[in-house]
């Protein structure tokens, strides 16, 4: 495992790139917009890996392919068990958005009321998560 100890060496490292199949951006775009917000130039975003799902990402930074962004949910267990780091404390806001959704008769019926109460609940109390470098 190699230690980064600031933004500016990811220019030496191997990008791991997460790409969905259906998105409609370059396979780097996630690096790009997380290069912007931290403004860090030449960092090497067309080369390195590519995965269609945030599990393999992390499971290719866990094999030691190269560096990765993370859902920090999703990765939590593995940096707690020191399977991965976070090099450096940049945790970018995750851009994703997630909706409850019902039609109008749905909504009416009591499990379907539960579960949306129970949902919007949980959504209030929890913290909004990041996407970390691993």
């Amino acid at each position: 495992m190699i230690l980064i100890e600031n933004p500016e060496a990811l220019r030496n490292c191997e990008l791991i790139h997460e790409h969905p199949e259906a998105a409609n951006t370059p396979f780097y775009a996630g690096w790009e917009i997380w290069a912007n917000w931290a403004g860090i130039t030449g960092l090497p975003l067309q080369s390195g890996y590519s995965f269609d799902r945030a599990e393999l990402t992390a499971i290719a930074a866990k094999q030691g392919l190269g560096v990765a962004l993370g859902r920090e949910w999703l990765v939590r267990e593995a940096l707690q068990k020191k399977e991965l780091i976070v090099p450096f404390n940049l945790v970018f806001p995750a851009p994703q958005t997630y909706y409850v959704v019902s039609t109008h008769k749905g909504i009416q019926r009591p499990k379907v009321r539960l579960f949306h109460d129970w949902i919007l609940e949980k959504a209030r109390h929890s913290k909004p998560y990041g996407n970390v470098v691993l």
